[in-house]
C-alpha cells in the first residue's frame, strides 16, 4: 500500500495544469505537481502521492505524525 507523504513546499512554478513545485522532507528534494493544489503557496504543508499534491495541511490541526517535516514549530 501507498500512503501519502508530508512535505514543505520550498518552489512553485507555472500556473493551472502545467504547475509545479518542488518539495522537501528530511532534506531530500523532489520535484511535484500541483495542479490539484492551486493555492498552494512556499512554505506551505502539502500531502503528496505519487508526484502529486492533493492537499494543502493546515500547520496545526493537519499534522498528526510528529509534526512539520522540515518548518519549525510555531509557539502556542
Amino acid at each position: 500500500m501507498c500512503l501519502p507523504e508530508t512535505v514543505l513546499l520550498v518552489e512553485a512554478h507555472g500556473d493551472g495544469v502545467e504547475r509545479w513545485g518542488v518539495v522537501t522532507r528530511d532534506g531530500i528534494s523532489q520535484r511535484v505537481g500541483l495542479a490539484f493544489t492551486p493555492d498552494a503557496n512556499v512554505g506551505d504543508l502539502l500531502l503528496v502521492h505519487s508526484g502529486q499534491a492533493f492537499r494543502i495541511l493546515e500547520r496545526d490541526a493537519d499534522v498528526v505524525h510528529g509534526g512539520s517535516p522540515e518548518a519549525p514549530a510555531t509557539p502556542s
